[in-house]
Parts: C-alpha cells; structure tokens; sequence
C-alpha cells in the first residue's frame, strides 16, 4: 500500500497579512498504490529494455562465443532487473556443449552435472520442443526436482531457445520476481 499524505494549515489572516494565528490543518491521505506500481514497472521495463540494448552491442563487439554469452548473462542480471540468468550451447547433435550464468549460487553446478548427463530441466524440455517463451509461474510446483528451485522461492522463470533457421543453438533461462513474471508485457 502507497499513500501521499498532504497537508495546509488554515492560518488566520488580518487584513491579509499572516499575523502566524494556526487554526486548523486540512488534511488528504490518497492511495497511490496503482500509480506507484505502474512507476515501478516502468522502471523495470526500461531496465530490460536497457539491457536488450546493451546485449545486441555485444553481439557486435565480442567475438569470442564463451565471452559473449558470460558477458550476456551479466548484462542481464546487472542491468536488466532480472535474478538469475544462464545460456546452455547445444552442438549440432543437440548434445549440451557449454555455459554461461550470473546470479546463480552452488545449486547452478548440480544443475549442470546433470545435463552433461543428458538429463535436463523441465524448462529446458520444453524449450527444446516449443519455441518462443515458456514461462514457469509457479516454481516450487513444477520445479521439484531442479536444483534451482530452492533459491528462487518467491520467483518465477522463461526459458526460451536460441534458434536460427530451424537450427537450435541453445537456451536462454531468465528468473525474476513472480510479480513481473505474471506481466504479459515482461514477456
């Protein structure tokens, strides 16, 4: 809840001079709550549309494709508003190559012992058979088993593949409040 509280003494007046005789004060007290949300939810917006900006530099600058996407899912994390960020490569195979995080704890390593053992995520599932956003709402539901769950209890994810004509290069996976991940324009 967001109140603005204002308020106006009643000074009486002689002869329109203040002679600093105090009366009353008119007091206002309005919600704002609606307003401060959408304020905050600008802020966030124009984060990720700061980071978006900075990412597509990137592909520009660096050419070195671990580098890149190391320094994508700081970008993201730093400057985008979101919680965690990570990158899994698949080869031409479809096999899991490499990786990138930021914002992630020890669990993030469980994570990846077990897709080198080719067992991944829901998320990732998902991801690799459907493509545009697959977002996860509810975390502690449908993520029992992920390793990541744990240290995202009050957050929500999206996945989505990185893909170029039919050709799958990896996926992106992206956590942030539940609040923002419930908002279709986040999406």
């Amino acid at each position: 809840l967001y109140i603005r509280l204002e308020a106006v003494p009643n000074i009486q007046l002689d002869n329109g001079d203040a002679v600093g005789q105090f009366n009353e004060l008119f007091m206002t007290v309005s919600d704002i709550t609606v307003e401060k949300l959408n304020e905050l939810k600008i802020e966030y917006l124009n984060l990720i549309l700061s980071s978006i900006h900075d990412v597509n530099l990137l592909f520009v600058r660096e050419k070195d494709s671990k580098r890149l996407i190391q320094d994508i899912c700081q970008n993201i994390t730093q400057n985008g508003g979101f919680h965690t960020a990570w990158i899994f490569l698949y080869d031409d195979a479809q096999l899991f190559s490499d990786f990138a995080e930021s914002g992630a704890d020890d669990n993030f390593y469980e994570l990846i012992e077990r897709l080198q053992q080719g067992e991944p995520p829901s998320c990732v599932g998902i991801s690799m058979i459907k493509s545009g956003v697959n977002v996860t709402r509810e975390l502690l539901q449908t993520c029992t088993t992920c390793p990541l769950c744990d240290t995202n209890r009050n957050s929500g994810a999206m996945t989505i593949r990185l893909e170029q004509d039919n050709r799958i290069y990896g996926i992106l996976g992206l956590s942030t409040n539940s609040e923002m991940i419930n908002d279709e324009t986040v999406i």
